[in-house]
């Protein structure tokens, strides 16, 4: 008899078994997909489960992933796979992640500069009108007992002390005027005093008329608007860099900046900067608005030209986005990283997080998964090459990398510390650069030591984060190895755990599922329990029922099989009474 094993010598199918090489015609394609439906529903009707192995064979298939082809990267890949698993698995994504945190910085910069820039303008004004403020309780104070004096002096009688007193912050015409009244306009030198009595008296209805208008300053001279004390007067440059040049944008092209750019961006400077360009613009709008109202003849027109003034200055004329400082941002964001220094404010800002930031997480996440298996697969390649026997063990493999992931540490330590002291003039120690690199590559960002956004140029944007994704690299390998070799100590309960939970019911009042509890005895279960479970707390295995015979028709192929009447397809074959084939086609081709 022809050996009949000899029709399956093509390439293995799905099922395990082998496909012939020759083509099926389309009637015996059908009849084998319609022998296949038959013989899948007869045995899912025969069994109540689906086998461990199935599952993981349809789970593998889930996220199998597409081959390379035949095209160019194909051919690339399997005559040069190490530098190809180099370039493309390493060096390309993660420079693709230091572009993607330069675009989403950019576009953050965009949504977060104006709110910036209005939030600096309003500390500014804070500033202003608390130094007015300051100034005119003290300047009141000051003056009050020669006020007091000349008034005494001029037979001023204490009934007519509040109209006086509103004269005198009135007469000046604003509260520019006021400020700048003198002693010897006041009070004659060669006055004397005739009754010290009275003038005691007087002095202290005097002054308490003059506290009361001392407590009503902030509404003569700032009307209903509130003095916010309690906000915020500190100027902040995370969005924005503030600085005395024509174009202020063009700092966001210096690569390799120079000392005086450095000094020109930090954050005393800019502050200094801002606030100067503020006042002078305020200045210029006070001057604009005072001979608006003088000419329109409007009263009061030095205070009203003050007030309006410090409403609309900005600096904003001397700030740019700061392109350096939002791609850094987007990165501790991309990276997980968050030093907790920043933190966007306007709603689109976070919305921007929210959808493209996460987005950049997942390709952080993906990229930085295929960079460490390719750094381990490229590593042992080496050692073998070598025969560096010793590194075939994983406990040595998990030193490694763990050494060389400390040394990388010292080197961001070193970096950091050398950064700190030419951008800022400051000194960093080693633990403190150690501390820093650490709570950096272990994405714990604390937010003690960070670098400073203001004086961050593009240079520093490349040089952080390459360092950083190579620390985080060399920690994921390292990680990779202690897993593996933890693997050795401890047991792995997952395949345990699968099968338990398949045969144990939820509770111990519901008996079993599809097999005998393993939780409790059974001399445990309560007598009104409707079911038996056979317990293991006393190391009883869970009986696992048996799988139902399949029928002969059904059975795995044979060599000593008889062929007639069956119909055979790549994953199995149909046996069965002899099949009517025109029947087969006809349901075959509804």
């Amino acid at each position: 008899m022809e050996d009949r094993s000899s029709a399956f010598s093509g390439s293995t199918g799905t099922g395990g078994y082998e496909t012939p090489d020759e083509e099926e015609s389309p009637t015996t394609s059908r009849t084998v997909r319609f022998a296949s439906e038959v013989q899948e529903h007869e045995h899912d009707a025969g069994r109540d489960r689906v086998s461990d192995v199935d599952i993981d064979k349809k789970r593998f298939m889930l996220i199998k992933r597409p081959k390379l082809g035949q095209g160019i990267a194909a051919r690339v890949f399997r005559r040069y796979p190490r530098c190809y698993a180099f370039w493309i698995g390493m060096v390309f994504p993660l420079w693709f992640l230091v572009l993607l945190s330069m675009l989403g910085g950019r576009l953050l910069g965009d949504l977060e500069f104006d709110t910036e820039v209005a939030g600096n303008n309003e500390a500014m004004r804070n500033r202003l009108m608390a130094k007015t403020y300051d100034q005119a309780v003290s300047d009141t104070v000051s003056f009050a007992p020669q006020v007091c004096y000349t008034l005494f002096k001029q037979n001023i009688s204490v009934s007519n002390l509040t109209s006086y007193w509103s004269e005198i912050l009135d007469q000046q015409d604003s509260l520019l005027d006021y400020l700048d009244l003198r002693q010897e306009e006041l009070v004659g030198v060669d006055d004397m005093i005739d009754n010290v009595t009275e003038f005691s008296s007087y002095l202290g209805e005097c002054g308490r008329v003059a506290d009361n208008f001392t407590n009503n300053i902030q509404q003569i001279f700032f009307g209903d608007f509130e003095i916010s004390f309690s906000g915020s007067t500190k100027l902040t440059f995370s969005w924005s860099r503030c600085v005395n040049v024509t174009d202020p944008s063009r700092y966001n092209h210096i690569f390799q900046p120079r000392l005086s750019h450095i000094y020109a961006a930090r954050p005393e400077n800019q502050s200094k900067t801002f606030s100067t360009a503020w006042h002078e613009d305020q200045q210029r709008l006070r001057i604009q608005y005072l001979q608006q109202y003088r000419a329109d003849n409007v009263s009061n027109a030095r205070l009203k030209a003050f007030n309006a003034s410090i409403f609309e200055a900005s600096a904003e004329h001397t700030c740019a986005v700061n392109v350096p400082a939002t791609a850094w941002f987007w990165f501790t964001v991309m990276t997980t990283v968050g030093y907790g220094n920043q933190a966007p404010v306007t709603l689109w800002g976070r919305v921007l997080i929210f959808t493209f930031g996460f987005y950049s997480i997942l390709m952080f996440a993906g990229v930085l998964t295929a960079a460490g298996v390719v750094t381990s697969l490229l590593v042992n390649d080496f050692a073998i090459r070598l025969r560096l026997r010793l590194l075939a063990n994983k406990v040595v493999m998990m030193i490694v990398w763990g050494l060389l992931w400390v040394g990388w540490l010292a080197f961001m330590s070193a970096h950091a510390i050398e950064w700190t002291r030419w951008r800022l003039e400051e000194q960093m120690s080693w633990e403190d650069g150690m501390w820093f690199a650490f709570i950096s590559t272990t994405t714990v960002g604390l937010g003690d030591f960070y670098p400073t956004p203001e004086v961050m140029f593009t240079s520093d944007i490349l040089i952080f984060s390459l360092s950083f994704l190579l620390g985080f690299v060399l920690l994921s390998a390292f990680l990779t190895e202690m897993a593996l070799s933890m693997g050795y100590f401890f047991p792995d309960l997952g395949e345990e755990l699968a099968k338990r939970l398949k045969y144990v019911g939820i509770s111990p009042f519901e008996g079993c599922l599809h097999g005998p509890r393993s939780d409790f005895d059974e001399a445990e279960r309560p007598e009104d329990s409707p079911l038996s479970c056979q317990g293991s707390m006393l190391g009883k295995e869970p009986e696992v029922p048996a799988l139902p015979e399949q029928p002969p028709h059904l059975q795995p192929l044979r060599k000593d099989s008889d062929f007639n009447g069956s119909v055979m397809s790549g994953s199995f074959a149909y046996y069965g009474p002899e099949v009517d084939v025109d029947e087969l086609k006809a349901k075959t081709d509804m």
